[in-house]
């Protein structure tokens, strides 16, 4: 109870935080109403195993590289502009990637969507890390990332809905029409933060990535390399597929089930960052997401397994709240969108080989291989960020 206080207290007095996580609750409902079964839906329009892991290869590329050139712009420009220009552009690129039959068409414009996401992502840490409190930064990202989740646990399930009365297309389109509503309301509502425009010089960029940046930077490249095998490649829905026999509405039912449970559970992000410190639960949560994932692999039909696959859902809600609090205080209000930027573009860059190494993962060893990869990376996460922990301890 005195924590939903506090959360009604932060949505009343921030508007910049009701409004972008009331938005991407929205548009993340929508996206996700066709991303899961996105897999299944290239290899209906032709592709390949192998292309599939392309695609998505391709896709992060679009997201991840594009974050410091949004950065930049961000500390230049303001972060409001950044947000609410590029949320227009999503109508149309929507609902013509709902009319490609040809599934390199349908990836091309996703990339293009995708690198526009990315561009706007810095000035979405910045401007909710700036729009609070350092002490209710935590609480800020746990909404942020409740209403994000919320919209990953409830998508699936619309689109299970609306599968038989236009199948995929139908969602991706829908898509657009919902980016359009999100532009009105960011349009209207959001506010300027009062940062300053000053982004990084050269001396500054080597000041910081010869302090614990650069420690941090390897963490979040892994993590970031993590979450494109499990969470934002394709083998979970493969797995599920092939190993488990499931269709695509049992693929999207089962993801807005564990994704709703793991929401709500991930509202205690804020106190469990509060109480652990925001490395040590962005360690906690990443191991948890992809240790869970193994005993889901070996039975991805049973109770039991799904179980574990519910525990790994919340494992990654803690993980990316923690992740984006860490992230926030890694600069300051100067420079923050700068460095989110770089920090974002290096890590995407590094985690645009996830499919792909999954892909590999999965022809050596069968549909677990990229699970047991995932399980050796949130291990080394989890040295690196102990790492991290110790410089900045010995640097306090």
């Amino acid at each position: 109870m005195k924590f939903a206080a506090k959360l009604h207290s932060l949505l009343a007095l921030n508007r910049n935080v009701a409004v972008l996580s009331g938005t991407v609750f929205l548009f993340i409902g929508a996206w996700s109403s066709w991303y899961p079964i996105l897999p299944l839906h290239l290899r209906n329009l032709g592709a390949t195993n192998a292309q599939v892991g392309l695609a998505y290869t391709l896709m992060h590329l679009g997201y991840q590289g594009m974050q410091l050139f949004g950065g930049l712009l961000a500390d230049r420009f303001g972060r409001r502009n950044v947000i609410v220009w590029p949320t227009f552009a999503y109508l149309p690129l929507y609902l013509w990637a709902a009319a490609m039959h040809n599934w390199g068409p349908l990836v091309a414009l996703l990339v293009i969507a995708d690198s526009l996401g990315a561009v706007q992502w810095p000035a979405f840490v910045a401007s909710i890390a700036e729009s609070v409190s350092e002490e209710q930064r935590g609480v800020a990202f746990a909404v942020f990332e409740f209403a994000a989740g919320l919209g990953v646990a409830l998508g699936p399930a619309a689109g299970a809905a609306m599968l038989s009365v236009g199948g995929v297309p139908l969602l991706i389109g829908s898509t657009g029409l919902v980016a359009l509503g999100c532009a009105m309301v960011r349009w209207l509502w959001l506010r300027e933060t009062t940062h300053r425009s000053n982004p990084p010089s050269l001396g500054d960029w080597r000041r910081l990535l010869n302090g614990r940046l650069r420690q941090f930077l390897m963490a979040a490249s892994l993590f970031s390399l993590l979450m494109s095998v499990t969470v934002y490649g394709p083998f979970i829905s493969l797995h599920a597929k092939d190993a488990g026999g499931l269709s695509e509405q049992d693929i999207n039912s089962l993801i807005a089930v564990v994704s709703l449970v793991a929401t709500v559970v991930g509202l205690a992000g804020g106190r469990i960052i509060r109480w652990l410190g925001a490395r040590r639960a962005l360690g906690l949560g990443t191991l948890a997401h992809a240790g869970a994932l193994l005993p889901w692999a070996y039975a991805p039909t049973a109770l039991t397994g799904q179980s574990f696959l519910l525990i790994s859902w919340a494992g990654m809600q803690l993980s990316f709240i923690a992740y984006q609090t860490t992230l926030s205080e890694q600069a300051s209000d100067e420079s923050r969108g700068s460095v989110v930027g770089l920090v974002g573009t290096v890590s995407g860059l590094v985690a645009a080989v996830g499919p792909m190494l999954g892909a590999w993962l999965r022809g050596a060893f069968g549909s677990v291989g990229p699970f047991w990869g995932a399980l050796l990376l949130s291990l080394l996460v989890v040295r690196l960020l102990r790492g991290d922990e110790s410089s900045s301890a010995s640097a306090g």
